[in-house]
């Protein structure tokens, strides 16, 4: 397991943030699964992650039992919103115990809106993205190919 290796954060809001140098991306295969929840907005952001993605060498799964890297693009505009996309996170988690997940990645408003809270109740995550950071997408999925 690699929780905790990996922190990212809006650097809009944290203060503290620390851009973590890119490194090296030896499997151009590497294969995602993104799940999106919510609102149309974390829909757009979810294509544009996966178009990033993709023109960085990344292949694209359905499959999250197939995948390198899981991401969970998050709601949490109202409370059945939070609840949903904690299960869910939870729920892809196990691909890390069964599956080859190496890294799960949880991008949009739940990271955003409890900051570094988050981590401590969810370790199972690896690496979060708020909403204004989801740019960093390519970044935090090369840095996951070095997770054991």
């Amino acid at each position: 397991m690699c929780h905790g290796e990996i922190v990212f954060y809006n650097t809009e809001y944290d203060e503290n943030y620390q851009h973590k140098p890119q490194m090296g991306y030896e499997d151009q295969n590497m294969k995602i699964n993104l799940v999106s929840l919510g609102c149309a907005r974390n829909l757009i952001d979810s294509e544009i992650m996966l178009g990033r993605l993709e023109q960085n060498g990344c292949q694209i799964t359905h499959d999250p039992a197939m995948a390198d890297t899981i991401i969970v693009n998050t709601c949490s505009f109202v409370e059945p919103a939070v609840n949903e996309a904690v299960d869910t996170i939870l729920e892809l988690s196990e691909f890390k115990k069964e599956g080859s997940c190496r890294c799960l990645i949880v991008t949009g408003c739940l990271p955003e809106r409890y900051k570094k809270d988050i981590a401590k109740t969810l370790p199972e995550v690896d690496i979060f993205l708020g909403t204004g950071a989801f740019d960093q997408i390519v970044d935090a999925v090369k840095a996951s190919a070095n997770f054991p």
